[in-house]
């Protein structure tokens, strides 16, 4: 008779989560099939089982027998998938996986001689690199690994682009041990994100300092949406022939008690990165209609309100349950409420997105695409899309006069041609004002005529008109 313990080990989306021993009692004894039974928990324990790369615990394991033999600098490259989390949201956890597994497969293609590559969680990766190397050469190698994520993957006949950010941390330098060298290697691969994404950060010491602020805003951030600490400015939109307002866009302001003036550029960021954008977001479609609704019943104000809409609000499933919600509570028309989406968020998902416009479109709500230009300017989707205007980027009215503008005349003349409004946004000056009449812009918008001001400025404006 032979007693023996099976470790059951569980997973939950390739991550180690835990494990249960179970004893098995044996009338004879199985040594061959005990060896299998063992190798294969070996195999759980150590690796991923969805890229079958070797997980944290190898990476624990590997890192303190390099300590023991010899005494050594190490480098840690720590890599994160950009905007992964949306590939899930979209297209599903099935292809999230397959997508995960050819990332696996590339990284190690390009990686394979310079080091060891641990699949830590999900969507980061993390490289062990025992040699001795200079930061330059740290920083080509993982040059090497953002120009290997530069070519799409093609999952089920669906083209997926992706970038990715790595964060460098040293041995001892950034850490006496593997938990210090790893937060301070992910503590660089979110500079890295913040920066702009598809970038290297090297860490340094003051990296933490940004992390506590970041964790600080993010602490206030939540207390905002609990407290309605924010409030609504409205920019003009202007009728370029005649400076009639015909629209106002809607844009958040936060005022927190504990931090003060916060400015929309650093905590907008962060609610998408946190997903904290949906609830703030469906707050400003709320109060955008109610105030629609108050300006309306006060007979003064009979101007629709652009609200801006998010990535992840727009992809969400109830999105067009909410907007109805809010029309409804306010008992607004829809007419009085225009959406602005852009174009990497119409993009995401371009049947999604189609279904949606479709079904705003039924509604009776306009949509605009923002930022028109700075994206991927599919004039293939833009024609399928049902987009009612065209918002141009400031960075093209901004050269009017300076350089050449070519391609500001070629967005005009593409939306007047699949009948959309076209609006300007940015406008600064009478050069560029009296250029975008001349060129048939509808739709001015900018600081030549006013900034974001509160409700009462805007009732101020229209009772002078």
């Amino acid at each position: 008779m032979e007693e023996f313990y099976v470790l059951g080990i569980i997973y939950l989306a390739g991550i180690l989560c835990g494990g249960a021993a179970i004893k098995f009692i044996t009338l004879y004894n199985k040594s061959d099939r005990s060896n299998k039974c063992i190798n294969n928990i070996e195999k759980l324990t150590l690796y991923n089982n969805l890229t079958n790369l070797p997980n944290k615990i190898s990476l624990e394991s590997m890192f303190n027998a390099e300590l023991l033999a010899k005494d050594n600098n190490f480098n840690i490259l720590y890599i994160d998938v950009d905007g992964f989390k949306i590939i899930n949201e979209t297209l599903g956890y099935t292809i999230g996986d397959k997508v995960i597994t050819k990332i696996a497969n590339r990284i190690k293609a390009v990686v394979d001689k310079e080091g060891k590559l641990f699949h830590i969680r999900g969507d980061e990766f993390a490289l062990l690199i025992t040699k001795d190397e200079s930061k330059e050469n740290l920083c080509v190698l993982a040059d090497k690994i953002l120009d290997s994520m530069k070519k799409s993957f093609v999952i089920e006949k669906q083209e997926i682009r992706l970038t990715s950010s790595v964060g460098i941390a040293c041995y001892p330098l950034d850490g006496n041990n593997l938990d210090l060298l790893l937060k301070n290697a992910n503590i660089a691969v979110q500079r890295a994100k913040e920066s702009g994404k598809n970038k290297i950060e090297i860490y340094d010491h003051s990296m933490n300092e940004k992390m506590n602020k970041k964790l600080k805003l993010i602490n206030n951030l939540h207390k905002a949406i609990e407290n309605e600490e924010f409030t609504l400015h409205y920019q003009p939109q202007v009728n370029s022939l005649n400076g009639e307002i015909v629209g106002l866009e809607a844009l958040i302001r936060w005022e927190s008690p504990e931090l003060g003036t916060v400015s929309p550029g650093e905590f907008i960021p962060l609610a998408e990165e946190t997903g904290l954008i949906i609830p703030i977001g469906d707050w400003v479609l709320k109060a955008a209609c109610n105030q629609a609704k108050i300006w309306q019943e006060s007979g003064n104000i009979n101007v629709p309100i652009s609200i801006n809409i998010s990535t992840l609000q727009f992809l969400e499933d109830s999105f067009v349950d909410k907007v109805i919600d809010a029309l409804n509570e306010a008992d607004l028309e829809p007419k009085w409420i225009h959406l602005e989406i852009t174009e990497s968020v119409a993009l995401k998902n371009a049947e999604f997105t189609m279904r949606t416009l479709d079904r705003l479109q039924e509604i009776g709500i306009k949509v605009a695409l923002d930022d028109f230009g700075t994206g991927f300017s599919s004039l293939e989707y833009l024609n399928k899309f049902n987009i009612d205007i065209l918002k141009i980027d400031t960075s093209f009215i901004r050269v009017i006069g300076q350089e050449d503008t070519t391609v500001t005349n070629s967005i005009i003349v593409l939306g007047k041609s699949l009948n959309m409004s076209i609006i300007a946004e940015g406008v600064e000056t009478d050069y560029q004002l009296n250029y975008l009449k001349e060129t048939g812009c509808d739709v001015v918008q900018g600081y030549l005529f006013s900034r974001p001001v509160p409700s009462y400025e805007i009732e101020k404006m229209l009772k002078v008109a």
